[in-house]
């Protein structure tokens, strides 16, 4: 792992990347992996995992999003930050291919994502009747400039302390895409970045609005009441 082109025409300081994908293909043990973390005792991420680490030069701050049903609508509010993204698959869970699939085009339908690069892993090769990643790459229905690894996340070489070589190899590409196209994605980037603080800004401001009617709704409620019971004392 860190084997970085030099096709970069301006300083690159730090980077960061996402993990996606649904629950249970194995995106928690990719971020530990690489972190050189080998323990593998991993659970289903609820909410964020992180990691920040350095790779070459560059410092790397990969997020890990939970892949729930349920949490997958929070996936949007990191798509501005980030510079690139490994999608996860569970390759043996045939039953959960498409659900995959479809996740992964609606993630990459929206606007911050369109232009920006992602990898696909093809996870748990280890698995019987595990889909490799060429009949994976089919079946996701990915355009042919996108790569996807096969990789055994949880067999790392321990020996080198290093993670297994799908994981090494996916993220170097992911990192050589991101420096290759480096310029044009730091200018989208900025863009993206100043969309979500505005979207993150009238959310602040709806929230503040629904709070502030429904305290006026209360108090209005309670000086009703309170009129009513001085009329009925007043009786």
């Amino acid at each position: 792992m860190g084997c970085v082109s030099s096709q970069a025409t301006v300083p690159i300081d730090d980077i960061i990347i996402s993990i996606f994908g649904i629950d249970n293909a194995g995106k928690t043990c990719l971020l530990r992996s690489l972190a050189g973390n080998f323990e593998f005792d991993c659970v289903p991420t609820v909410g964020l995992g992180q990691e920040s680490f350095m790779y070459n030069d560059i410092k790397l701050t990969v997020y890990d999003l939970g892949g729930n049903a349920k949490f997958r609508s929070v996936w949007e509010r990191f798509y501005a930050a980030t510079w690139g993204f490994i999608w996860v698959v569970d390759a043996s869970d045939e039953a959960r291919i498409n659900e995959s699939k479809e996740a992964l085009h609606k993630m990459i339908q929206h606007e911050f994502l369109k232009t920006k690069p992602f990898i696909v892993v093809a996870n748990k090769q280890d698995k019987e009747g595990a889909i490799k990643a060429a009949d994976l790459k089919k079946r996701l229905d990915l355009p042919k400039k996108i790569q996807v690894v096969d990789a055994i996340v949880t067999q790392p070489n321990i020996e080198e302390k290093k993670p297994n070589p799908g994981v090494s190899a996916a993220l170097d590409l992911l990192i050589n895409t991101i420096i290759a196209d480096y310029p044009k994605l730091a200018s989208k980037r900025q863009v993206d970045l100043k969309k979500q603080e505005e979207i993150d800004q009238r959310e602040k401001e709806e929230k503040r609005a629904r709070i502030e009617k429904a305290r006026a709704e209360r108090e209005a409620k309670a000086a009703e009441e309170a009129k009513q019971a001085d009329a009925a004392q007043a009786q």
